[in-house]
């Protein structure tokens, strides 16, 4: 394996966590408030958040890991800059 694969498991890793995150919060305040209270959708906007934010993570993994890792010395090259 190589730095940006495991820089794409670990993503993906986290988005799984946040998404496990989202979920928990529903179930903490589902059983003390019912779904009755569904029309209120301020208390489950921070369970969105981390929902859309967690599969926004699973799915782009391979998109972000480029912005983790250090630059390759070839794109150092492409810029014409030093690599300090």
């Amino acid at each position: 394996m190589n730095k940006k694969e495991i820089v794409v498991v670990a993503l993906k890793l986290l988005g799984i966590y946040i998404v496990v995150q989202g979920l928990s919060s529903i179930a903490t305040f589902a059983p003390t408030t019912g779904f009755r209270a569904f029309a209120n959708w301020s208390l489950y906007f921070g369970t969105f958040i981390f929902l859309a934010l967690g599969l926004v993570i699973i799915f782009k993994a391979n998109r972000i890991s480029p912005l983790i890792l250090k630059p390759d010395d070839d794109i150092v090259e492409k810029f014409g800059s030093s690599p300090n």
